[in-house]
């Protein structure tokens, strides 16, 4: 509801006693040939009564939409929200609209002079609104600039449209809730300020074991012996050297990486707020580093996230839409978990694939790592690492 509502009483006219007294008054007047008194008495009738079922008109055929610019952002980017109203009727409305917004939410621009000189003063406007003439089929567009100040999934509240007669008489006031929504993402940490490099996740890149020879990686020939698999026979050089020769296969070995990030030690016993918001970016990094490296990654979070009432589960792959689906999942988390890290695990890792890296986010309990994972990598992020200046470095 709106912090400064309309007033409850515009004019004295609209007082309920007065409207009632008005027509008897006007009987009174016909009866005693006050014709001069009936005469005014029927003009304030026709006036009270036409600018009452004016209003009461002027939120009919009224079709408002509500739109972002962007609706995924990182903290501190700018989005643009547009209302838009459409008087789809003749009758003409004094139109007035007041949209506030949540916490984590701020108005930097309404494009109205006088509220952005407020906002200056309050340095942030918790709401914004006008009161503009609306003719019969026509339009008005409001823009206004939003900026979020941390991660989240907001719902911009319901907006409030108020509708007068050309009089400002009378008014009636109802709440749209037209859905709109913005999800902001963690913010991402440089990969200096990380403070886990990215090579201590995945070992060395130009890992030479055998771990998945590919048939279709030929780089050379050699003499075929009987522990060669008869499969890798190269026949046509078989042939030209009138000796059997076998291929020999470029070893590949592919990475993969699963985040697994456990919300239970940041909440319990004592909530560590920044310490939970760091975690997220420092996930949120590493899966934009993953994607720039095109490195199959997956996340797992027991946390409940808003509007879906679930835990995290992204597989493991190299999809385009991996890395957004996992951005927007992080933002949705919110301060509650979802079960434990071990069900999770138990009930995620039979879709991990073999060799799997998997990055333990959190200090979380003993659990039973499924069978696919090659290597585990315990992160115990409890806080922001800050970085300490020596004596004399300054």
């Amino acid at each position: 509801m709106s912090k400064n509502p309309p007033p409850a009483v515009t004019s004295f006219f609209t007082l309920g006693f007065l409207r009632l007294f008005l027509p008897v008054g006007l009987v009174l007047a016909l009866l005693n040939s006050f014709y001069s008194v009936a005469l005014v008495l029927v003009f304030l009738v026709i006036t009270l009564e036409g600018a009452r079922l004016w209003s009461r008109a002027g939120l009919r055929r009224l079709a408002e939409r509500r739109e972002l610019s962007c609706q995924r952002v990182f903290p501190e980017e700018e989005t643009i929200l547009k209302i838009q109203f459409d008087n789809n009727k003749l009758l003409p409305v004094l139109l007035g609209w007041e949209q506030s917004f949540g916490n984590g939410l701020e108005c930097v621009s309404t494009g109205n002079a006088s509220a952005e000189k407020t906002a200056l003063e309050k340095t942030v406007i918790d709401s914004a609104g006008a009161e503009v003439f609306l003719g019969g089929r026509s339009c008005y567009t409001a823009r206004l600039t939003l900026r979020p100040r941390a991660r989240g999934y907001y719902q911009l509240p319901a907006l409030r449209v108020t509708a007068r007669d050309g009089l400002g008489l009378f008014y009636r006031e109802e709440l749209r809730e037209d859905p709109c929504t913005l999800l902001v993402y963690p913010r991402l940490l440089e990969l200096t300020e990380l403070p886990l490099r990215p090579a201590d996740i995945i070992g060395d890149r130009e890992d030479k074991r055998h771990l998945l020879p590919d048939p279709t990686r030929t780089i050379g020939l050699r003499d075929y012996t009987p522990e060669i698999p008869s499969r890798l026979i190269h026949w046509k050089a078989s042939a030209h050297q009138n000796k059997l020769m076998a291929k020999v296969l470029e070893p590949t070995a592919n990475l993969r990486i699963c985040l697994a990030f456990d919300v239970e030690p940041f909440l319990t016993p004592d909530p560590d707020r920044d310490g939970y918001e760091y975690a997220l970016s420092y996930l949120a990094s590493l899966v934009v580093w993953a994607d720039q490296e095109r490195i199959p990654c997956g996340l797992l979070a027991n946390g409940r996230q808003s509007g879906l009432d679930r835990a995290v589960a992204i597989p493991v792959t190299r999809s385009k839409h991996r890395t957004v689906r996992a951005l927007e999942a992080l933002a949705r988390l919110e301060y509650a978990p979802c079960g434990t890290l071990a069900e999770l695990l138990e009930e995620e890792g039979a879709y991990l694939p073999w060799g799997t890296t998997l990055v333990l986010v959190g200090e979380s309990q003993a659990v039973a790592f499924p069978p696919a994972v090659r290597k585990v990598v315990r992160y115990p992020l409890a806080r922001p690492v800050r970085k300490e200046v020596e004596n004399g470095d300054a």
